[in-house]
């Protein structure tokens, strides 16, 4: 995992918080994420929710 994920991981964790970590393979800036990247992502976003782990929303 990159520095700065590192870092971001690190901070949630000292929060005392439960984190889960996914680290998404080919997550390249913008043109080069594949179709199969989007999935994941949206797939792991979906998982999260479902489980009612979203917090209180927008």
């Amino acid at each position: 995992m990159a520095g700065a994920s590192q870092l971001f991981v690190d901070k949630a964790k000292a929060s005392g918080k439960p984190v889960e970590v996914h680290v998404l393979t080919d997550y390249a800036q913008g043109p080069a994420w594949k179709r199969e990247t989007n999935a994941q992502q949206l797939s792991l976003i979906s998982d999260y929710l479902s489980e009612g782990r979203g917090g209180g929303g927008l």
